[in-house]
């Protein structure tokens, strides 16, 4: 039984890139090595969604996806972050923290 490339598409975001993206801010400095394996699952992911080998080239699926790599998922969590607590669109103790850090 083929599901629709929108059945297979929700259930991937429901079980997969929820999960990557849930706390992906702890990714932040991991190791090349550690942050590969997780790239590869999201790589994996999106050629299931498109039915695509695992050959081919991944970037304009992501795109169509409108997922970012997992690296760049990370770096965009904590800049957003950054940017609501500077602004004070952030809860009080996120804003705390950053303006802590700032002076100290």
């Amino acid at each position: 039984m083929d599901l629709s490339k929108e059945c297979t598409e929700t259930l991937i975001h429901a079980f997969i890139s929820s999960g990557l993206d849930y706390l992906n801010s702890h990714l932040y400095g991991l190791l090349a090595y550690q942050i590969q394996k997780l790239l590869r699952v999201q790589n994996f992911s999106a050629c299931r969604v498109f039915e695509e080998s695992k050959f081919c080239h991944i970037t304009p699926l992501l795109r169509a996806l409108r997922w970012l790599p997992v690296v760049y998922q990370t770096v965009f969590k904590i800049s957003l972050f950054t940017f609501k607590a500077i602004h004070k669109l952030a809860p009080t103790y996120i804003s705390e923290l950053v303006f802590l850090n700032l002076y100290f």
